[in-house]
C-alpha cells in the first residue's frame, strides 16, 4: 500500500465501496496509507475515501480526524459535490466533526445556486441525522430546492422532507411542492406511463414521506389518499418498520381510510414476529387511535409482545396497555407481562438514584 499514491488510495477505495466489498485488512492498510501522506490529499481523495468508508460503515476515528484536517486546510477547492459528499459522509458515519462542518456549511451557502438536487437533498439529510438545525442553510436549501424539485427523484424527494420533518423545519412552499411532486410521480405505479425505478418511492421512501407529513402536521388529503392505495399494494412486501411507521401516520393526521388498516390487519399477523417492540406498539397505538377494532391482530401482538415484552421501554409500554385499554380488550397475560417490566424498570431506577447518591 505504500506504493500508492492519494489518488490510487481514493480510488480503489471508492472501487471497493462501489463492490460492496468491506475487506477490513484492504481498508486497515488503506487508512494507514493515508493518514501518513494526508498533507498530499486533494479534494476528490478526501471525497472519495470518506465516501467509501461511509458507503461501508467502515468506522476509522483517526482517518476521519486526517481526512478532516486535509479537507478543512484546501475547503475553497471542493466543488458542491465534495461538499455534499463529505457532509453525507460524517453524517452515515455518525461523526460530528464540528470544525469541518462548519466549513461546508459556510461553503455550501456559497455555491447554492450550482448545488444540485441530489447535493441539495443529501445536504438537508446529514444536517438532520447530525442534529445540526442550521436555519440559514436550509433556509437556502429550500429556496433552491422549489426550481429544482423535478430533478430530485423519489429518494430525494423522501430524503428532503424526511429531513424537514425530523428537524421540524417548515417550509410550507417546500412542503407544498414535494406534495405536488410525489403525486405527480411519486406514487405513481411502475406500470404507468413515464414511471421508473428513479422517480417512483420504494417501500421505506413511501412510509418516511406519510411519516414526514404526520409529524409536520401538514393534512394533504390527496396525498395521504395515494398513499394509502400505494400502501395496501405493498404490503406483503413492506417492512414491519414501513408498515408501523405508515399506520402512525394515518392515525397521528386522522387520516386514512379503513380499508387500509383491514389490509394491514390481515397482512401482517403471519409476520408478527418479524416485529420489534417499537413497531408493535406503534401498530396497536395506530388502530386503538382510529378506534379500529381487530381482536385477530390484537391476539398475535399479545404472543409475539410477550416474548420481547421483557426488553421494552417505557414508552412502548405505555402505548400498548393504552392501546388495549381503549380498544376495550383485556389481555391478562399481556397487562402481566407489561407490570413485570414497569416493576424493573422502577427497581432499575431505584438502584442507579440509590448509587447516585450513595457516599464515596
Amino acid at each position: 500500500m505504500s506504493d500508492f499514491d492519494p489518488q490510487g488510495l481514493s480510488g480503489t477505495s471508492w472501487a471497493f465501496a462501489q463492490l460492496g466489498m468491506a475487506d477490513e485488512p484492504f481498508f486497515a492498510a488503506m487508512a494507514a496509507a493515508a493518514i501518513e501522506r494526508q498533507d498530499e490529499l486533494r479534494a476528490q481523495e478526501v471525497s472519495n475515501i470518506a465516501w467509501s468508508c461511509a458507503k461501508l460503515r467502515y468506522k476509522h476515528p483517526p482517518l476521519i480526524e486526517a481526512l478532516a484536517a486535509a479537507a478543512m486546510n484546501i475547503i475553497d477547492e471542493f466543488t458542491s459535490q465534495h461538499l455534499s459528499n463529505t457532509q453525507w459522509s460524517l453524517a452515515r458515519l455518525e461523526y460530528c466533526h464540528q470544525p469541518l462542518l462548519a466549513l461546508i456549511s459556510q461553503c455550501a451557502m456559497t455555491k447554492i445556486s450550482i448545488l444540485t438536487a441530489q447535493d441539495l437533498c443529501s445536504t438537508a439529510w446529514s444536517l438532520a441525522i447530525l442534529e445540526m438545525k442550521n436555519w440559514p442553510l436550509m433556509n437556502c436549501i429550500a429556496t433552491a430546492a422549489l426550481d429544482k424539485i423535478q430533478a430530485c427523484g423519489a429518494q430525494g424527494i423522501a430524503n428532503l422532507v424526511w429531513a424537514c420533518a425530523t428537524m421540524l423545519y417548515v417550509h410550507t412552499p417546500l412542503i407544498d411542492a414535494i406534495a405536488h411532486e410525489a403525486l405527480r410521480t411519486c406514487l405513481l405505479p411502475l406500470s404507468a406511463p413515464g414511471a421508473t425505478v428513479w422517480n417512483t418511492f420504494k417501500s421505506q421512501e413511501q412510509a418516511n414521506t406519510a411519516w414526514a407529513f404526520a409529524r409536520l402536521a401538514v393534512r394533504n388529503e390527496p396525498l395521504y389518499e395515494a398513499v394509502s392505495a400505494s400502501s395496501i399494494q405493498r404490503l406483503p412486501q413492506a417492512s414491519p418498520q414501513d408498515i408501523s411507521s405508515t399506520a402512525w401516520a394515518f392515525a397521528k393526521q386522522a387520516l386514512g381510510d379503513l380499508p387500509f388498516f383491514d389490509a394491514v390487519s390481515v397482512t401482517v399477523q403471519p409476520r408478527i414476529s418479524q416485529f420489534n417492540g417499537q413497531e408493535l406498539a406503534n401498530t396497536v397505538w395506530a388502530f386503538a387511535t382510529k378506534l379500529v377494532q381487530a381482536e385477530p391482530l390484537l391476539e398475535v401482538v399479545a404472543e409475539a409482545a410477550l416474548t420481547k415484552v421483557s426488553t421494552w421501554r417505557p414508552q412502548e409500554l405505555a402505548n400498548t396497555a393504552w392501546a388495549y385499554a381503549r380498544l376495550g380488550v383485556l389481555n391478562a397475560e399481556l397487562l402481566d407481562g407489561i407490570t413485570d417490566r414497569l416493576l424493573t424498570l422502577r427497581a432499575g431506577m431505584s438502584e442507579s438514584a440509590l448509587a447516585a447518591n450513595s457516599p464515596t
